[in-house]
């Protein structure tokens, strides 16, 4: 398992990813870019395969780290190059709870769907 973290220990927020025994033997690189952004860049017989998982702010997030966050990972994106392949997992829709009022559209009557507004900023 390849994650990130915070630094100061506390087990809020993060991002990980799990290979197998076969796939990890394929490992070039990773790189923990924060505690939100993690980079995999995997080896196959034809090409690499670049792999970014991230976990967004949630949409009560100070806007400045909101833009911070979207402004790394464009970032992270821009520098794999062209000819790798590159594969995007993320949690966008990052806020959930029970109270849907307002919301109706974008969460189920249970209130456990995600809210799809943190998407608009990707």
């Amino acid at each position: 398992m390849y994650y990130s973290c915070r630094e100061d220990g506390l087990h809020r927020r993060g991002a990980a990813i799990v290979l197998d025994k076969v796939t990890n033997k394929s490992l070039m690189e990773w790189e923990a870019l924060n505690d939100l952004i993690i980079r995999v860049t995997l080896y196959s017989k034809y090409t690499k395969t670049t792999t970014v998982q991230c976990y967004a702010p949630t949409d009560d997030s100070l806007e400045r780290d909101m833009d911070d966050f979207y402004s790394q990972l464009q970032g992270v994106l821009f520098s794999v190059p062209k000819h790798d392949i590159l594969m995007v997992m993320d949690d966008l829709y990052s806020k959930v709870g029970y109270n849907n009022n307002g919301s109706e559209r974008n969460m189920e009557s249970m209130g456990w769907d995600s809210e799809m507004t943190t998407a608009n900023n990707f």
